[in-house]
């Protein structure tokens, strides 16, 4: 894919930064940034496929980075580094920053080789399943089909559907009206079979 980055990795400690990228370099196209500042200038020019952030970064935490830009790249796959994330923090993290998964420091290759491909693979699916949702630095004019106008007169289905729905309400709610009505006034008992006296 022109233009695309297996992988992004933010990470202010030279160490970390060093043990990731050997790992990650000799099978993905991979990058690191020391800062969410040179992070958001990257992703604004490139298709990231996925972030490796860590928590402990200047300025500001990799949750609160993570946090702030999801909506920016929606189909980016976010990987948090972080030495000790309690469970509660981590299942916060997961459904409010859309974190793909957690790994701690320091970070095992083996453990980090299987979850970044996870998160390739998931990226493609999501890809597939729906191409037309582009990043906004990546977005072109996507052509959109001809739609049959509607004929003059017809209303959409929509609102035949919300007619249906009132008529029909309309309808029975005159319907046990009328069998209120000839229970009170005329006495007779509809559901004698039935054991439904107590309705009216």
């Amino acid at each position: 894919m022109s233009g695309t980055l297996d992988v992004l990795l933010i990470e202010s400690d030279s160490e970390t930064a060093r043990a990731t990228l050997a790992a990650l370099s000799p099978k993905w196209h991979c990058k690191m940034v020391p800062a969410t500042e040179a992070a958001e200038e990257f992703l604004d020019t490139r298709t990231v496929k996925v972030l490796l952030c860590s928590d402990d970064l200047p300025g500001e935490t990799g949750l609160m980075f993570l946090a702030r830009t999801k909506d920016r790249w929606p189909k980016l796959r976010r990987i948090l580094l972080a030495p000790d994330l309690d469970g509660e923090l981590f299942f916060h993290a997961m459904r409010e920053v859309s974190l793909f998964d957690y790994l701690t420091k320091p970070v095992v290759a083996s453990e980090l080789m299987t979850t970044v491909a996870r998160a390739r693979t998931q990226f493609h699916a999501a890809e597939r399943l729906a191409p037309a949702v582009l990043e906004p630095h990546a977005a072109t004019a996507v052509p959109v089909p001809d739609l049959a106008p509607a004929k003059a007169g017809w209303p959409h289905e929509g609102a035949l559907l919300a007619l249906g729905c009132a008529i029909g309400s309309a309808l029975t709610l005159l319907a046990l009206g009328l069998l209120y009505l000839l229970k009170t006034e005329a006495g007779v008992d509809l559901f004698p079979l039935l054991h439904l006296r107590d309705i009216f």
